[in-house]
């Protein structure tokens, strides 16, 4: 229940940041924040989580010539990153997390998480 009320605080939160700031920002600021946002995630005495969804685009029907890809998944190695993404049936999100060996140990047995959540799930 925790993850579920997580997640609808963060949308409303979103929502109302865009609807606030949006018409104020411009592409300088935006820059600046990225300079500014990088240089953070790189130091060792913070610790830094960056979620991102790319739910709802269309990579598995991206056709580069040799057939529709069987399995899609991003690349970044950047530390304590989470990439959600639709399932290949669209039935479901996968989650690619990047965490260090102490966290991800807490994280594969958290029984909340277990309810809805299958660890390493076969491609096919």
């Amino acid at each position: 229940m925790m993850f579920k009320a997580w997640l609808l605080n963060s949308r409303k939160c979103f929502k109302e940041f865009k609807v606030k700031y949006a018409n104020d920002v411009s592409g300088e600021d935006v820059c600046e924040f990225f300079k500014d946002y990088w240089n953070l995630m790189g130091r060792d005495d913070v610790d830094t989580y960056t979620c991102s969804s790319w739910c709802i685009f269309p990579f598995y029907a991206i056709e580069f010539g040799w057939g529709m890809p069987s399995w899609v998944s991003q690349s970044m190695e950047y530390r304590n990153m989470i990439v959600l993404m639709d399932t290949r049936d669209g039935e479901g999100i996968e989650a690619c997390l990047t965490l260090d060996e102490e966290e991800m140990a807490i994280f594969e047995v958290d029984k909340e998480l277990l309810e809805y959540a299958a660890l390493n799930p076969t491609l096919v």
